[in-house]
């Protein structure tokens, strides 16, 4: 028998707003996280804004699956968002994928 736990996949996505890209950016992510945290597959899925640098945020996502987190990135609110990346962003999105640690999960 298979622990979930042990399946779940942790996502760290981090982007830079150009600040007169703010507002637009801002409510793609905000209507994306609404509608991500309904997915049946999402466990959890977050947006924060840096203390330190208000144009920089980070989401926490977890997912069911690698398969589940594909299916995600093929929404309507996904996309949306993602569009908004395309002129809006200072840099490049960096994506980082998560797995348990070895005998820690």
């Amino acid at each position: 028998m298979s622990d979930l736990s042990t399946n779940i996949l942790t996502i760290i996505a981090e982007i830079y707003i150009r600040p007169e890209h703010k507002d637009a950016i801002l409510g793609a992510v905000a209507a994306c996280v609404i509608a991500s945290r309904l997915e049946p597959s999402n466990i959890s899925y977050d947006c924060k804004r840096d203390q330190n640098d208000p144009k920089h945020l980070v989401f926490i996502e977890q997912w069911e699956s690698l398969d589940a987190l594909l299916i995600h990135e093929q929404t309507a609110h996904f996309l949306a968002m993602k569009e908004t990346f395309t002129a809006g962003l200072e840099r490049p999105l960096t994506v980082t994928l998560l797995e348990p640690c070895p005998r820690m999960a």
